[in-house]
């Protein structure tokens, strides 16, 4: 697949799930406008507020799949930032030589400390003088 097909089909994707998340969240935010205007019950009698109980009780199963449509564009993103495997997500590092020992050398430094540790626990003894010197540095 082309670069410029990716980023064609990334931004189409990118649209439609700016897409999604606006209408969720206007679902959310006009159920619970009405949802609040509904709640005002001064001076109602029984089956006016039965009546606006089950509205709300609707208004809240909307707000609810809005809800989970909201959790669902979130799992499609965490699965699409972890399954893609293009350089526009993951930048390349740019190792030298000399970068490489360094972090070679630290790398067996900080073994070397973790077998030390290791040793002393099993052996019950408290922390070699070396020790503390290779942590300090």
């Amino acid at each position: 697949m082309s670069s410029e097909s990716f980023q064609r089909r990334l931004a189409q994707h990118t649209n439609a799930l700016n897409a999604s998340i606006d209408g969720a969240t206007q679902t959310l935010l006009s159920r619970f406008q009405d949802i609040a205007d509904i709640a005002m019950n001064q001076g109602k009698d029984k089956n006016i507020v039965s009546s606006e109980v089950y509205q709300i009780e609707c208004h809240t199963l909307s707000m609810i799949r809005a809800v989970e449509q909201l959790l669902d564009i979130s799992r499609q993103l965490k699965s699409f930032w972890l399954c893609n495997s293009s350089s526009t997500t993951v930048p390349s590092l740019d190792f030298n030589e000399t970068n490489l020992d360094l972090l070679k050398s630290k790398m067996t430094s900080l073994q070397n400390i973790g077998l030390d540790v290791k040793s002393s626990l099993t052996n019950g003894m408290h922390e070699p003088e070396e020790m503390k010197n290779d942590l300090a540095s």
